[in-house]
């Protein structure tokens, strides 16, 4: 088809100059007209005037030329020399994107938080900075110590930069901050001479792990306090980059008008390119490759669009077995789950988390002790972590090896075999009659039947240990006591304990011990060197379910039941210790922190807790009773007249009227055996029939091997990560004749991410009456497995190793995501077609 004067003109105009300068030009007019067209409906007064002024004239140009010159706007999207050039700078603007830092995207700066900022520096005010004026200041310094800031990622890329090139010398910093490598090794020294025993005790591989984390640590410290200089040095001009980064939306290149408008302008190209020669032209096969990979750009663009527009992203915290319709957004607002759309005219939903588990590795801690002169144990070696091994059956670790005078290492004086590693253990509690030299108890095992009639949890209790089963949803306690006859049961039955919710323990100056009984409002005086300190005991919680940690405090989250109905999974008291000064502090005491590691205002006034799950609050009590002749009774604390005879297989009901706490059936107990002298088989068994969200803790049999009086001698252990025996202390002489005390810890190494995480997510919709939840959806979500639901998708954000129980669970709401991966996948198929299938199938191409 002839061209006409005009278009043939305005296509030879758009050349790759020309191409450049417009979209530079219409790049810096987007954020122009942008910022014009979000603030007028706003505006008031003259000012509203001024603006929509403003306005006019700044489309004027574009639909004057639309109006007047059509087929100059027509070539310029049909331009190739224009396409190009949309293209490099589409890729420019993403490399913007990297080279400069970005602003959090779901707490992005105030609008114009940055410019008053810089105004208020340039005046010298003394004004108090606005919340919006600290937060943009906290984007550029990092006061807050959130992460990285403008200030320090550029100043870090640039110091990066410039030592890859061997630059950095063009920085100025002063001579102290250069890395002294001869300083390094100086303080390595002390290290290094301890390398070879390091080699002896623990191997080779981690001597020469812990040399080279070592220095490089060093290294890394020394590079950091030049990068720091770098940012102080050049505060000035980092300030004034962050300004016009700001200005220029260079921190948020992304989201940026200018960026969008390349997108729009690739849009507009590809769909006038679609149409070149005529629609007619499209139906024919052979332009079926090139019209779908077109569509594919352009749903990508508009999905693009559709995504910037409604894109909504956020958190829901839950934990195990609670429902919620509401979850809150990054910036802190609370949504409610709505249908296909956050629009209040859509039916809503509630999410329910029915399971959650962090498999975190399970590692064995190698712990040698040495005690000084004051009987105090310390680590033989100050290491800041001591080594630890992770464990498979079958592995085999070897320690202590003699050290030979020529320098190699000679057979090892420790020997650890793993014979079994267990991932989610079951006590055997299979009892068993004691035998001669074992340790004799009267013991029972009970199995807790569910309303199905299905065994879901078993027990073994010791009357020795005094330690009940406990029963959290019909708030039931069942203890095992031992008595002479019938007529001593009944007594028991008769006597009410005495209420008491745990023991403080404090250790004294002496190493002595000091314990007092926990009910809350109870109020007791510690005489220490500085005065009288008044301890007053505010409350106590069977399962603190940790809200919030800062420096001063934990702040616990609700609960939602009583206390006789919780189970003591996470047992802590609150204290508030009041000092001679009249100083206070408010300390919640966790039974779980055996080593004190929460920070504490007073400290010497240090507690240890442990909960009493007999005494503390609970609905009802129940004592099964045995005499040495084997004589069973079960009955009710509290009323003699319960008293009745028990045999094996009987099963009892729980709670005080046969419902549990959620309303429904309450469980039963079963006796399964019972023994007047038994004891424990100390093994684990796999759990059987259980699935990954079981938090059953992992057990490990060890096999250790260290030199005896007649030769090596071999000791077997079980240890357990949780809810058992967790460490083993070892004492052997080494080959220098010294005596080795080690204390082997097998734990859960919950510092790190975990090796898997998983949540287990039920979907629940109104009913017909829209009184009653019901279930219509379920998925397990992971990281990077997400559950679609109505336009929401869900995945695993994070977690807290101090609740299992808890799941922070990300939600993402962009309806413009499955309209770019269904342009991803068009562009791919297009692409395909085009240059793979269409020349395999061409007469013209058969033979190539």
């Amino acid at each position: 088809m002839a061209l006409s004067p005009q278009q043939k003109a305005a296509r030879e105009f758009w050349t790759f100059r020309r191409a450049a300068l417009i979209l530079l030009a219409l790049s810096a007019w987007a954020p122009i007209v942008g910022w014009l067209a979000r603030h007028l409906p706003e505006a008031e007064g003259g000012a509203r005037v001024g603006m929509a002024v403003g306005l006019f004239f700044a489309i004027l140009p574009v639909f004057a030329t639309l109006a007047f010159r059509p087929w100059w706007i027509f070539e310029f999207f049909r331009s190739v020399r224009v396409g190009v050039t949309n293209l490099m700078l589409i890729g420019l603007g993403s490399i913007v994107g990297v080279l400069f830092f970005q602003e959090d995207a779901d707490f992005p700066i105030p609008e114009g938080a940055v410019a008053s900022l810089a105004q208020w520096a340039e005046e010298g005010a003394d004004r108090p900075w606005t919340a919006d004026e600290f937060y943009a200041y906290d984007t550029y310094a990092s006061l807050s110590g959130r992460g990285a800031g403008f200030r320090n990622a550029q100043a870090f890329f640039a110091y990066r930069f410039a030592e890859g090139l061997g630059l950095d010398g063009l920085f100025g910093l002063d001579e102290e901050l250069s890395i002294d490598r001869d300083a390094i090794e100086q303080r390595l020294e002390p290290l290094v001479e301890r390398l070879p025993e390091l080699e002896a005790r623990f191997g080779k591989d981690f001597s020469i792990a812990l040399a080279s984390q070592s220095e490089t640590g060093l290294l890394t410290q020394g590079r950091d306090r030049r990068i720091e200089a770098v940012e102080q040095k050049f505060d000035d001009f980092w300030w004034t980059l962050f300004v016009w980064s700001d200005r220029l939306d260079l921190i948020r290149a992304y989201k940026s008008d200018w960026f969008a408008m390349y997108w729009a302008i690739l849009f507009g190209g590809v769909l006038v390119n679609t149409f070149r020669g005529g629609w007619k032209r499209n139906f024919k096969p052979g332009r079926w490759g090139f019209v779908v990979t077109h569509i594919g750009v352009m749903m990508v663009c508009v999905g693009g669009l559709w995504s910037r527009m409604h894109e909504q992203r956020g958190i829901l915290e839950l934990n195990v077995g609670r429902t919620s319709d509401l979850w809150k957004t990054w910036a802190g607002e609370t949504r409610t789950f709505h249908g296909d759309s956050t629009g209040r005219n859509e039916p809503p939903f509630a999410v329910r988390l029915t399971g959650f588990r962090a498999d975190h590795h399970d590692v064995l801690s190698l712990n040698y002790l040495t005690v000084d002169e004051l009987g105090r144990q310390n680590f033989e070696f100050a290491l800041d972590r001591q080594p630890e091994e992770r464990l498979w059956t079958g592995k085999v670790l070897r320690y202590d090896r003699v050290l030979e005078e020529d320098g190699s290492m000679g057979d090892p004086q420790l020997r650890i075999e793993v014979l079994e590693k267990i991932e989610q253990s079951v006590l055997d509690q299979r009892l068993r009659p004691a035998e001669p030299g074992d340790t004799a108890h009267p013991m029972a095992r009970l199995a807790l039947i569910d309303s199905h009639g299905h065994a879901i949890r078993e027990a073994a209790l010791a009357a020795a240990l005094q330690v009940p089963f406990v029963h959290g949803e019909s708030g039931s306690r069942v203890l095992l006591a031992a008595v002479e006859d019938e007529a001593q049961a009944q007594a028991l039955l008769a006597e009410m304990p005495s209420e008491r919710w745990g023991i403080l323990q404090r250790d004294t100056a002496d190493n002595a011990h000091k314990y007092h009984d926990v009910v809350p409002g109870v109020i007791f005086e510690e005489e220490l060197a500085d005065g009288v300190y008044t301890v007053e005991v505010v409350d106590a919680q069977p399962f603190l379910r940790v809200q919030e940690v800062n420096a001063s405090e934990i702040v616990p989250a609700p609960l939602d039941r009583e206390v006789e109905f919780l189970e003591p999974r996470n047992p802590a008291v609150r204290l508030r210790i009041t000092a001679p000064s009249g100083e206070v502090e408010d300390r919640w005491v966790l039974a779980a922190d055996t080593g004190n590691s929460l920070p504490v205002k007073f400290e010497q006034l240090r507690y240890g807790f442990l909960w009493d799950e007999w005494r503390a609050p609970a609905r009802a009590r129940y004592l099964l009773m045995m005499s040495a002749s084997g004589g069973l009774w079960w009955g009710t604390v509290g009323d003699p007249d319960s008293l009745q005879e028990a045999k094996e297989g009987e099963r009892f009901r729980l709670g005080e009227d046969g419902t549990g706490f959620s309303g429904g059936p309450a469980e039963q107990i079963e006796l399964l055996q019972a023994l007047p002298n038994a004891s424990v088989a100390p093994e684990y068994l796999p759990k059987a029939g259980v699935d990954f969200f079981d938090n059953s803790p992992a057990a490990v049999h060890l096999a250790i091997t260290t030199p005896g009086p007649e030769g090596p001698e071999t000791d077997e252990v079980w240890l357990r990560t949780r809810e058992g025996r967790r460490q083993h202390a070892i004492s052997y002489t080494g080959a220098d004749g010294v005596t080795r005390d080690l204390v082997l810890v097998f734990r859960e190494q919950t510092e790190g991410l975990p090796i898997e995480w998983q949540s287990r997510l039920q979907i629940l919709e109104e009913d017909a009456s829209g009184a009653n939840w019901t279930p219509v959806s379920d998925s397990t979500i992971r990281v990077n497995d997400y559950f679609h639901y109505k336009g929401y998708r869900f995945f695993q954000t994070n977690h807290d190793p101090r609740d299992p129980t808890y799941s922070g669970i990300g939600v993402v709401y962009d309806p413009g995501i499955p309209w770019v991966l269904t342009g991803y996948y068009l562009v791919m198929f297009g692409t395909a077609v085009v240059f793979l299938i269409k020349p395999l199938i061409t007469r013209r191409h058969r033979t190539l």
